[in-house]
């Protein structure tokens, strides 16, 4: 004979125990209503059945916890899930804008510094000296012709340039007469000795220092303009003013006048340079010498064929009639 192992599962057996317990608790219960029974055999009845349903429980634990965690996580998917349909209705209804930050990987690192070859041997060119604009400009005429000009005033030039020893210094331009850029270079009266100034002025007579004087005459294209307290303008080109036979423009390193001679910036005349007769031209920056002539002073004088061109007195030939002060201008 075959023997068939019976075998029944947890759940049954737990489900047994606890119908037995149940029956032998409402059976105790109703044991201890007769009145006419004793009540020790409705306790023992219920203790029985109370011993049953605690061994029905425990078969039936594991099916009831391996439930309730079923529930459990089937509650958790579902929120699980509602949330995540939450968030993807949020999104769909208003997106969200966002910036990119830039990461750190992928900013780019400048390159590394390039270091230049050393050379073998001197370039030629690196001998020479290198070209550096000027700081300031040589006359009237360049600050006037470059647009710097803001009207008659003091400006500071550099009259030799980057390469002349002489510091830059200042003077007063003449940005309107005669179609501006005049340099003031002497200004004299009649009666007064003639005295170099650190800076000529239109106010108070003086001359420009010697190597003031050399670097604005040698700048000098377009001639020179002397203007008297009347106003009154008198010119003389540059190409008169170098032919001169006595003495051009050239000349004179100083505007000071040599102790006991008369002094001529300009000075031409039709017969010799004795200043004889009445043939000369010259322009005259004096102290006292010819006091009798009253050429004493500041003055101009036109004898000889060679004039000026621009004369402005009533006066032919001098305008020591007319006048007691000029201004010297070169451009």
């Amino acid at each position: 004979m075959i023997d068939i192992p019976i075998e029944f599962p947890l759940e049954f057996v737990g489900a047994i125990l606890l119908i037995v317990g149940l029956v032998l608790l409402l059976g105790g219960f109703e044991i201890l209503g007769l009145e006419k029974i004793s009540i020790r055999p409705g306790q023992r009845t219920l203790v029985s059945g109370a011993i049953f349903i605690v061994l029905g429980l425990l078969f039936l634990s594991p099916t009831i916890m391996t439930s309730f965690s079923t529930k459990k996580e089937g509650q958790e998917t579902e929120i699980a899930q509602a949330t995540i349909t939450r968030i993807v209705e949020e999104l769909t209804r208003s997106p969200v804008e966002t910036t990119i930050e830039p990461s750190p990987t992928n900013t780019l690192s400048p390159p590394p510094p390039t270091t230049a070859p050393v050379p073998t041997a001197i370039p030629t060119a690196s001998l020479e000296p290198s070209i550096q604009p000027p700081e300031f400009l040589r006359s009237c005429q360049e600050i006037l012709g470059t647009g710097q000009s803001i009207g008659d005033g003091y400006y500071t030039i550099d009259a030799d340039g980057t390469v002349g020893r002489l510091e830059p210094f200042e003077v007063y331009c003449d940005m309107t007469r005669q179609g501006g850029g005049w340099t003031l270079y002497a200004y004299h009266t009649d009666g007064i000795k003639v005295f170099e100034v650190e800076r000529v002025t239109i106010t108070e007579p003086g001359v420009m220092q010697g190597d003031q004087w050399r670097a604005v005459r040698d700048n000098m294209t377009t001639g020179m303009m002397f203007v008297d307290e009347n106003g009154k303008e008198t010119f003389i080109s540059a190409v008169r003013l170098n032919e001169a036979n006595c003495q051009t423009i050239q000349s004179p390193a100083s505007l000071i006048p040599v102790l006991g001679s008369s002094s001529h910036i300009w000075h031409h005349e039709d017969n010799g340079c004795g200043v004889t007769g009445q043939d000369y031209s010259m322009i005259m920056l004096e102290d006292s010498t010819y006091a009798g002539y009253k050429l004493a002073g500041a003055s101009l004088v036109q004898h000889s064929e060679l004039k000026f061109d621009n004369w402005p007195y009533n006066n032919g030939v001098g305008s020591y009639t007319e006048q007691n002060e000029l201004f010297y201008f070169s451009k």
